[in-house]
């Protein structure tokens, strides 16, 4: 079973940046308690004056009853806030890896993976 990431990326101008993070701020708890959240984060990139509202869910049927909620609405209506058009993604992670990808490739023992060479074949000591 897959995890669905959900990225929506709005750019709000500027007078309106502080009511769309207040109104993605106001989702962010609810959203939490819906079922198959796993979770819900906002992320402001001040340099770019963008805001990055990052969603995980269990399964697809829970992203689904989420997008038809009238808790959506409100995401929504922050898209509209956007002076461009708002950047919405949906991925869905097969696998997730941890220190033990990176483990495998630093030490060479990704013998069977599918990458030119390992970390440690490729390491040059600079002096």
């Amino acid at each position: 079973m897959a995890m669905i990431v959900s990225t929506v990326k709005v750019m709000p101008v500027g007078k309106c940046r502080p009511d769309t993070l207040e109104l993605l701020s106001s989702v962010q708890g609810p959203i939490l308690a819906q079922p198959g959240c796993i979770g819900c984060w906002i992320y402001h990139d001040k340099a770019e004056h963008t805001l990055i509202f990052w969603g995980e869910w269990q399964t697809d049927a829970a992203l689904h009853r989420h997008i038809c909620s009238d808790l959506y609405r409100r995401v929504l209506l922050a898209m509209e806030l956007s002076s461009e058009r708002p950047e919405v993604c949906f991925h869905q992670i097969e696998e997730t890896r941890g220190l033990d990808l990176i483990h495998e490739l630093r030490e060479g023992g990704g013998e069977g993976m599918t990458h030119p060479a390992s970390c440690a074949e490729n390491t040059q000591v600079i002096s």
